[in-house]
């Protein structure tokens, strides 16, 4: 027998029972509470549709490709993609909505490289609600991204970020699905569901799926909730309506997965910090310690290790450290191979994944306390570090339409480990000194000053500078003719502008 105590009701609702034993007045008010949720959120709900134009079935001006599939004509267009999304705010200046949705239904558009066939997407509200969209901001290490459109309705609405800390086993969830149903008849499908459990055990890589932060290293809500299997983008929410979750298709694609359960991608406080960064249309700065956690080793070294410690990966208190690499934050911080980290901010850790997450969930520039045992001297120690930045190597979809930070005389410039390659370990062997020069713009006086992406700036005047805040305020001291040093050690004069008018 199984029992369920609905908070705030009143009544146990005992599963198992006889139908007559269970307490009318508890189910009535789930009943009404579900209800609620919907009717409150389901204005905020829409479907996202990707359509590939061609020349056979070319999409042409303010076309909605969902009417012929409406109409049942046998030639309509198919979506490449098809899923669901939810209204997370506009854009004040342009009245714009903004759309969360998941990143790989848009991968059609990523990957469209044909001069002949071109993917739009278009949001639909209902029949006689749908227009194009363009991408806001995406980032597929956890699997998001924001769109944009013309506002469909005139009065939207929007739903609020939950502000829970964590998922609880069993907490009651309703789950919105059914994009058709927005589009056809301007109402979508609801479930009620209860979380299952916060997954965090498909750490993986490969050619296609690189080492990154949040999808590597495994961090979804499984929910037992009837909906459709493989929707993604539907809400899931509390029953206060505030948002807790995206639901994705993303973890059927595991090998040996086998569940029927639903997935979600969390959107708890912990990924605020990650959901306002998308909502402002920035790159997602994900925080960087540049450590390698013992049992992360993968191949022969984790075969070996685990020979050696049967223990290895059980959950003991504190991290131990395998490597650090070379100028990271780890190693300005004074962290060391073998170290044992037991705290972050105060927090107890045990698992080295978890810990990974947590560090990139804090975001780049933040700085960290960390709580270190040292066996080699059997010291306690207390060391702060500054979170550097997530790499984000080629194999990364990164979609941005805001500059975080303003172009200093045509030149844009970047953490030093922003576009870095993990090795085999998942591991940054070395971060190089200085900022990266991620774009000179053509003519600016940067690039006639013969500056280039990807090179590193690694002193303005005689100040050593290994961050964009660094950098930004050893500029303030030079707001003419900027003498900068190079990795390579080239000393090169950036003109002010005034010279170059003058000229």
């Amino acid at each position: 027998m199984f029992a369920l105590l609905a908070g705030g009701w009143g009544d146990l609702i005992v599963l198992g029972q006889e139908p007559e034993r269970t307490s009318p007045s508890a189910v009535e008010a789930l009943e009404t509470a579900l209800s609620q949720v919907v009717e409150q959120a389901e204005p905020s709900f829409c479907a996202v549709a990707v359509f590939d134009s061609t020349p056979e079935f070319p999409l042409r001006g303010d076309q909605n490709p969902f009417f012929p599939l409406l109409a049942g004509e046998p030639s309509a267009p198919i979506p490449a993609r098809f899923g669901a999304g939810v209204v997370i705010g506009a854009i004040e200046e342009t009245k714009e909505v903004l759309v969360l949705t998941c990143a790989h239904l848009l991968e059609p558009v990523l990957n469209a490289s044909s001069t002949s066939v071109s993917s739009q997407i278009f949001l639909s509200f209902g029949p006689d609600r749908t227009d194009r969209a363009t991408i806001h901001a995406l980032d597929s290490r956890s699997d998001l991204a924001v769109l944009r459109a013309p506002s469909l309705q005139k009065h939207f609405a929007s739903v609020q970020f939950g502000n829970q800390e964590t998922f609880t086993s069993g907490t009651f969830v309703a789950v919105l699905g059914d994009p058709w149903g927005i589009v056809s008849e301007s109402r979508c499908g609801s479930g009620l569901g209860t979380v299952s459990r916060v997954q965090t055990t498909f750490p993986r890589k490969s050619p296609s799926h690189p080492y990154d932060p949040l999808r590597s290293l495994g961090f979804w809500v499984r929910i037992d909730a009837k909906i459709a299997h493989g929707l993604s983008g539907g809400a899931v929410l509390n029953f206060q309506g505030e948002l807790l979750g995206i639901t994705t298709a993303l973890p059927a694609d595991i090998p040996g997965l086998k569940s029927p359960s639903l997935f979600a991608l969390p959107c708890s406080s912990p990924m605020h910090n990650i959901l306002e960064q998308l909502r402002a249309g920035y790159e997602v700065d994900y925080g960087f310690l540049g450590i390698l956690p013992h049992f992360l080793l993968t191949g022969p070294p984790l075969f070996s290790a685990i020979q050696s410690n049967p223990d290895l990966g059980h959950h003991s208190p504190g991290v131990r450290i395998e490597k650090v690499s070379l100028n990271s934050p780890a190693e300005r911080a004074g962290l060391c191979p073998h170290d044992v980290i037991l705290q972050l901010n105060g927090k107890s850790v045990s698992e080295g994944l978890a810990l990974q997450r947590d560090i990139a969930l804090l975001g780049a520039g933040t700085e960290v306390t960390l709580d270190v045992d040292r066996a080699e001297t059997q010291e306690r120690l207390t060391l702060k570090a500054r979170l550097g930045k997530w790499p984000a190597g080629a194999g990364m979809r990164i979609v941005s339409s805001v500059s975080r930070r303003p172009d200093w005389r045509g030149l844009s410039f970047e953490f030093p480990s922003a576009r870095l390659e993990f090795d085999s370990d998942g591991f940054i062997p070395q971060v190089p000194h200085g900022v990266l020069i991620r774009g000179v713009q053509p003519g600016s006086l940067t690039a006639r000053a013969g500056l280039k992406p990807g090179e590193f700036i690694v002193k303005v005047g005689e100040q050593p500078v290994e961050t964009p805040e660094e950098f930004q305020e050893a500029l303030q001291y030079w707001p003419r003719r900027v003498p900068v040093t190079l990795s390579d050690g080239r000393e090169i004069s950036i003109a002010p502008p005034e010279t170059t008018r003058n000229q």
